[in-house]
């Protein structure tokens, strides 16, 4: 029926690609802020850098023969905007893509709390999320964001 027809192959491969992505990704950002705590050697964000690359490529490599890896809302809801994407498939890619995310998130954070509990949540919550400087202004923040986001638009569009 149409539950089975949301739920298909494309859907999973949407969620475990983006599930990939927010757990390698998150997670090489908590290994690199908890170790830096503790050591008085700055460790290289690099580790961080290559942690989101191989997430990224890996997730490009489990779905993008079944759904595209699109792995980001804005990717699918661009896509269908150039006609390069069913608009029906909008919904089920983006659900997907959420619920991979925050089950990443979620396995990262289990992962940690240990680690985590006590600390300073101003420093540690730049593990799940980004955080603007607080130097910068709204207009700013935004413009950055729609910057960043086009750049990546126009590359896989």
């Amino acid at each position: 029926g149409a539950l089975r027809q949301f739920f298909d192959k494309q859907f999973v491969a949407e969620f475990l690609s983006t599930f990939l992505l927010v757990l390698l990704g998150d997670g090489s950002i908590a290994q690199w802020m908890l170790l830096n705590e503790q050591t008085s050697d700055s460790a290289p964000f690099l580790s961080v850098n290559f942690g989101f690359g191989a997430a990224v490529a890996f997730g490009v490599y489990l779905a993008g023969g079944i759904s595209g890896g699109h792995m980001n809302p804005a990717v699918s809801i661009a896509l269908a905007v150039v006609g390069k994407f069913n608009w029906r498939k909008v919904p089920k890619y983006i659900t997907a893509q959420m619920v991979g995310g925050f089950i990443g998130a979620l396995l990262v954070f289990l992962t940690y709390i240990d680690r985590l509990k006590g600390k300073n949540n101003d420093k540690f919550r730049g593990i799940f999320a980004t955080y603007p400087d607080p130097g910068t202004n709204t207009g700013g923040q935004v413009l950055d964001q729609v910057i960043g986001t086009m750049i990546l638009l126009l590359i896989i569009c």
